[in-house]
């Protein structure tokens, strides 16, 4: 945004320049006819709405060329982020020491062996409160575990908050000693 305002500024200084020398080239000399001066006015009237214009086009311009940098810089963000994000989010959940520190929330049986899922206090606070939306910052990581409970895997969601309302999902898959497997962005965080 602050790039965005240089920019405009920056376009619109040029412009007022380029149109303070035009008028200055035109203004040189002695005019002394009542037409010639009449004849000036009627050309910098047409001149001012000129400028305007011209304002208007660069600044469109730059709001144009703003936004498709912005795209750029977001697909390239998705493109490095998951990952990254990955790595980040297994070192966080271990410093925590989730499986000890964190509260249990769920024990699930299945077919193929089981889950124990915990919750960090945040998202614990919101479940116990019974909120609809688990609010940014909120951690869920479920170990999935075979018939003879050895760990499977370790599926782990973090609300990273951001411009949709329900929150910025991530969501990453892990083997048992850290390499992710997948990861995925949500806007949910618990599948219904």
């Amino acid at each position: 945004m602050r790039v965005f305002s240089f920019l405009v500024i920056f376009f619109a200084a040029i412009c007022f320049l380029q149109y303070g020398c035009n008028n200055s080239d035109q203004n040189t000399g002695t005019d002394t006819e009542t037409s010639n001066t009449e004849q000036m006015k009627g050309e910098s009237s047409q001149s001012d709405e000129g400028v305007g214009q011209e304002i208007e086009d660069v600044a469109e311009d730059v709001v144009e060329k703003s936004e498709e940098m912005h795209q750029e810089q977001l697909n390239e963000l998705n493109k490095k982020a998951p990952p990254e994000l990955a790595a980040e989010l297994w070192n966080l959940i271990h410093t925590e020491g989730y499986q000890e520190h964190w509260k249990e929330w769920q024990a699930q049986e299945s077919n193929n062996g089981n889950s124990k899922t915990y919750v960090n206090n945040t998202a614990y606070n919101a479940l116990e409160k019974k909120e609809k939306e688990l609010p940014p910052g909120s951690i869920i990581v479920k170990n999935n575990y075979d018939d003879e409970q050895q760990l499977q895997t370790v599926d782990a969601l973090i609300n990273l908050g951001g411009d949709d309302p329900q929150g910025g999902w991530f969501r990453a898959e892990y083997s048992p000693d850290g390499n992710p497997i997948s990861t995925e962005r949500r806007t949910t965080g618990i599948k219904e």
